[in-house]
């Protein structure tokens, strides 16, 4: 609060924060652990750099718990750099080993950024979690987007969970849709979903239905084997333009994009 006047911000808008024990004591420390909105920024309409959300947990004091949404940015209407969350969760330093470490925990959705139309750079959620850790658990949509309409740069979704034998490692697990893009057209640079034994509940990219164009390269990449994406017909029409590289492989369907494009989109067989 205190900020209601702020109309514009020329360069980066970042916010980094770390949840973590201080070796060896384990007392715990965190940084913004309160934030849980952004509320004080109602007027703020251009970031004419990066707009960065970068949060790391090593310990069960987590690390910006308390930030559900993007509530308080509802003027914001261009960003000429990146938009990116970066959340990373592990038990690095934690005393015992029945503690949790979590990142952005409380982070459901992009709801606030309503009337935010371009993104001149990238979009990106890099997403972590090794050894009873959990990131961005509660990421379910990208509902709060709907007035984007083009990202300059690249669409990238990269999760990554490392559990061992006996932990609960899970990286933005309850993601189930794309819905909250449907007024998305434009994608200039490459299309881009990277996942390793993560997003579980993910099927479709049903919310994709008004994307016209990918500028770059098309991947949707897993380890996940038998489970996940088998769903890809919201992206026919963005992939008929498509000039760049096409990699799909380890998804529960893995059509080649002429599959996609003469109607064989999807499968029921899994």
């Amino acid at each position: 609060r205190g900020l209601s006047g702020l109309k514009s911000i020329g360069g980066d808008f970042e916010i980094n924060s770390s949840g973590f024990s201080s070796y060896p004591s384990f007392s715990p420390s965190s940084s913004l652990s309160k934030l849980s909105s952004f509320e004080g920024l109602g007027n703020l309409e251009i970031i004419g750099g990066n707009f960065r959300i970068i949060s790391t947990s090593s310990s069960s004091v987590g690390s910006l718990s308390s930030l559900s949404s993007f509530r308080g940015l509802s003027g914001l209407k261009s960003i000429g750099g990146d938009f990116e969350i970066n959340s990373s969760a592990s038990n690095l330093y934690s005393s015992t080993s029945s503690d949790v470490s979590s990142s952005l925990s409380k982070l459901s959705s992009f709801e606030g950024l309503d009337r935010l139309g371009t993104i001149g750079g990238n979009f990106r959620i890099i997403s972590t979690s090794s050894s009873t850790s959990s990131s961005l658990a509660s990421l379910f949509s990208f509902g709060g987007l709907r007035g984007l309409k083009s990202i300059g740069g690249d669409f990238e979704i990269n999760v990554s969970s490392y559990p061992s034998s006996s932990d609960v490692s899970s990286s933005l697990s309850k993601l189930s849709s794309f819905e909250g893009l449907g007024s998305l057209e434009i994608i200039g640079g490459n299309f881009r979903i990277i996942s390793s034994y993560s997003l579980f509940s993910l099927s479709s990219f049903s919310g994709f239905r008004g994307l016209k164009s990918i500028g770059g390269d098309f991947e949707v990449v897993s380890s996940n084997k038998k489970s996940g994406i088998f769903d890809y017909c919201a992206l026919k029409t963005a992939l008929q333009t498509l000039n760049g590289n096409y990699k799909v492989s380890g998804n529960a369907y893995n059509p080649t994009k002429e599959q996609i494009l003469n109607g064989e989109c999807s499968t029921t067989d899994i």
